[in-house]
């Protein structure tokens, strides 16, 4: 469950933001290489995809102003 406050006080983006540099802190430095990751609960769901290239993360959660998304495309 999203902790609603965290989005409220941070804004939408940030945390979003915030939610990306911790996927690419616990996934992304452990995988290295090629990989995928998503995660999936009631109210958000997350993915990321990277390779040697690039790092997609896309992430859709449910705000007190309904569905939200946030897209990032970042090089390696």
């Amino acid at each position: 469950m999203i902790p609603k406050e965290h989005i409220e006080r941070l804004g939408f983006d940030a945390w979003a933001d915030n939610v990306f540099q911790n996927a690419l802190e616990d996934y992304l430095v452990l995988q290295g290489g090629n990989g995928s990751i998503s995660v999936e609960s009631s109210d958000m769901n997350m993915n990321m995809k990277w390779d040697d290239n690039d790092v997609s993360f896309h992430l859709r959660a449910y705000t007190h102003e309904g569905w939200k998304e946030y897209e990032r495309t970042i090089k390696q």
